[in-house]
């Protein structure tokens, strides 16, 4: 019983940080100049449904986890620590995290992309961006000078390009789209 109760007012107190954090100006989120390394507001913090969070100058943080929240843009701006990304089941129509060299992980799985933008991620090394049968929209993927990447997951997408270059490392590779070589 006291596990329980201490729980539920870390999650609140949690809760009421993470609303502090964050500053609402119409349709934008924004989290600036936070200093800890980890952003997780994932699952039932559903006030950002329908909007864009922006995520600028936060030197230490290396792990955003925005799962499930109902997102429909995502910017990051100096960031330069950002080691992993996690962004599943939203509504995101974009994903630009170009020249985010310290970025290792993206898993931007089930939103309703139609381009993603991973170029000068010198160091990722996983991607996963993969639709449903219902959103299957990607069309531009790029990936140039990623060249560490490991594993990429993209099944369910309509793409019309694919930047390729420098992919020495690529070890695992799920596809299910019509791709002209």
């Amino acid at each position: 019983m006291v596990i329980l109760l201490f729980l539920a007012l870390s999650y609140s107190v949690i809760m009421a940080v993470l609303k502090d954090l964050i500053e609402y100006q119409g349709s934008m989120a924004l989290i600036r100049n936070f200093l800890g390394e980890e952003i997780n507001i994932s699952d039932s913090f559903r006030e950002l449904d329908g909007k864009e969070l922006i995520i600028e100058n936060c030197p230490n943080l290396k792990t955003i986890e925005a799962n499930n929240c109902g997102l429909v843009d995502l910017l990051i701006d100096e960031c330069p620590k950002l080691e992993y990304l996690k962004v599943y089941n939203n509504d995101l129509k974009e994903l630009d995290v170009a020249d985010n060299s310290n970025l290792k992980f993206v898993r931007a799985n089930y939103n309703k992309l139609e381009s993603v933008d991973v170029s000068g991620c010198e160091n990722l090394l996983e991607l996963e961006c993969a639709g449903t049968k219902y959103f299957s929209r990607i069309k531009e993927l790029d990936l140039t000078d990623c060249k560490k990447l490991k594993k990429l997951v993209y099944y369910h997408n309509s793409i019309k390009e694919l930047e390729v270059k420098h992919l020495q490392d690529l070890e695992y590779l799920q596809l299910s789209a019509r791709i002209r070589c």
